[in-house]
């Protein structure tokens, strides 16, 4: 609970206090949507990444693919850097599956600079697109 306090608060210090916790102790999955909103921010990436990677994998599948599923729908209006940022987190984390349904939404987005997304993520990972598992 106070973690995910200092997460929310807007003060610099204490949300850097807090991901620097959660990457030395583990992050809850509770925390997970919040740190993946984290992980679209330039201030915070990194930090929120590692914070990410923290949670056990047997936690951190189902909650990253239902937080994925959510997003996944809102992405419509959404600029390339958001979709770059979603591939850079789901690589990461070597959610190779998810990476693949990122890059066909992309793809099929209508807006070429999103399109551009997709072919940046086909070129530098596609064999790694076709992986049924994550690594």
């Amino acid at each position: 609970m106070v973690l995910r306090e200092a997460l929310a608060k807007p003060d610099a210090e204490n949300t850097y206090a807090a991901l620097a916790y959660a990457n030395d102790f583990g992050a809850d999955v509770a925390l997970l949507p919040l740190l993946v909103d984290m992980a679209m921010s330039i201030r915070y990436l990194p930090d929120a990444r590692r914070a990410i990677a923290s949670i056990p994998r047997p936690e951190l599948v189902p909650a990253l693919e239902a937080v994925f599923e959510t997003k996944l729908q809102a992405l419509q209006g959404c600029d390339d850097d958001y979709y770059a940022r979603w591939a850079e987190l789901l690589v990461h984390l070597h959610a190779w599956p998810m990476l693949a349904r990122l890059a066909e939404r992309a793809r099929t987005s209508g807006h070429p600079d999103v399109q551009e997304t997709a072919e940046w993520i086909t070129t530098e990972y596609g064999p790694m697109l076709a992986a049924q598992e994550w690594t």
